[in-house]
């Protein structure tokens, strides 16, 4: 029961995200606010039994990369930062991970992590260190490898979800 309660849960967050993320090629943001994950911008890596070593933030949450994102353009935008929640700069490595490949993008809340040239993000539907239940969602949103590229274990290439 409570397995099929998240999962509606889950899927409701995932038509809202879906919704929200159509995209721009200019932040409209404004101020600081919430949307930044603060505090939690050193990478690490971690092992998950699906997706195997994956990149996750200080506090062992998965991160993301999406895909609709340029090197100097952000497509997540209003709704969609409510959801998937930038990886506030400055960042640091840790072990496994390539402090070369540690970028910054500066959205008008402040700095954003980058890896490997990729925008990382949070989700809020995972709740605790481990899960990754945005991996593949509108086959854009991805878990980031330790050399900063998407993973595509896990989706289906035939709908917009896993």
């Amino acid at each position: 029961m409570i397995r099929s309660a998240r999962t509606a849960l889950l899927l409701a967050v995932l038509a809202a995200v879906l919704a929200s993320c159509s995209g721009s090629d200019e932040a409209e943001e404004t101020g600081p606010g919430p949307d930044v994950v603060q505090a939690k911008s050193v990478l690490n890596t971690s092992e998950h039994p699906e997706y195997g070593s994956i990149i996750v933030d200080g506090e062992g949450m998965t991160v993301y990369l999406f895909t609709s994102d340029g090197l100097d353009t952000t497509f997540c935008i209003e709704g969609c930062l409510s959801t998937w929640a930038p990886l506030a700069a400055p960042g640091g490595v840790g072990g496994g991970l390539r402090e070369d490949l540690l970028g910054r993008f500066e959205r008008e809340t402040g700095g954003q992590v980058t890896y490997n040239g990729h925008q990382l993000y949070n989700f809020a539907g995972d709740g605790i260190p481990g899960e990754a239940f945005g991996q593949g969602f509108g086959r854009t949103w991805f878990v980031v490898s330790p050399e900063g590229e998407q993973i595509i274990a896990g989706v289906d290439p035939m709908t917009t979800t896993k």
